[in-house]
């Protein structure tokens, strides 16, 4: 059985859920000949033997169990530590859902991107997966409300230097302010091509003369085409009709 969650977001499947039971309240309240209702029964958190208490949790289908003491030695501000310390009623409303059968509370997210953060719980070292967008990581962490500055010198470097799609695409013209008015701002834009007559006429020009000095270096390196230099003394001389000594 799958109890759902009760939070704004999860209106529509709550409505459902009411409609095919008559009422959602009564998997909650209900009683059942006198005994208390299954989620008043439910013990959704497990018990070490160090004395601990284990949190169950699902994300995207897979099973996590987190002790309370491990996420309570990371920062209080994340989200799992606030959620750690909510009554089972609570956390009704603040997960998703709630599996019945495993007594897990169920997170719409995903389990490759969680599992990093499961290790950060557990060793308390953050690392990024290779194969990850380092967006979708930031958001990731984001919704779990972790600070990426925590993350591992060996993978910070990648995920700091990556740079979104919207700044690689970005427009020259944005990189350099409107009113800067200054000669070496305009001698860039003209030479970059600002769409004038005469920037225009620049670029052509610069293009016609690398094509005519390709065309000169290929044709310099024909045999055909050469014309030998005799050397005489001080003086050098080209010959003609590939003679010499006339």
């Amino acid at each position: 059985m799958v109890i759902p969650s009760t939070r704004k977001g999860h209106a529509g499947s709550r409505d459902n859920f009411a409609n095919s039971n008559h009422h959602g309240d009564e998997i909650v309240h209900r009683l059942n000949n006198g005994r208390r209702s299954e989620v008043d029964e439910v013990k959704p958190d497990l018990v070490s033997g160090a004395g601990d208490t284990v949190i169950k949790l699902n994300i995207g289908g897979t099973s996590f169990r987190i002790r309370v003491t491990s996420i309570f030695a990371r920062s209080a501000d994340e989200k799992l530590s606030a959620f750690a310390q909510l009554t089972h009623e609570q956390r009704l409303q603040a997960c998703d859902a709630f599996l019945m059968p495993q007594e897990e509370y169920y997170f719409e997210r995903s389990a490759v991107l969680f599992d990093s953060i499961f290790k950060y719980y557990i060793s308390g070292q953050l690392h990024r997966p290779l194969d990850v967008c380092p967006t979708e990581f930031s958001t990731e962490l984001a919704y779990w409300k972790i600070n990426d500055g925590l993350m591992s010198n060996c993978c910070w470097r990648g995920y700091n230097m990556s740079a979104s799609l919207e700044e690689l695409v970005a427009p020259k013209e944005k990189k350099i302010e409107l009113h800067d008015h200054s000669l070496r701002s305009r001698i860039h834009q003209f030479c970059e091509g600002d769409g004038s007559l005469f920037s225009t006429l620049f670029t052509f020009g610069s293009i016609t003369f690398v094509l005519i000095s390709v065309i000169g270096l290929v044709l310099g390196s024909i045999h055909e085409l050469q014309v030998p230099i005799y050397k005489k003394g001080g003086k050098s001389e080209r010959i003609s009709n590939w003679t010499v000594g006339k």
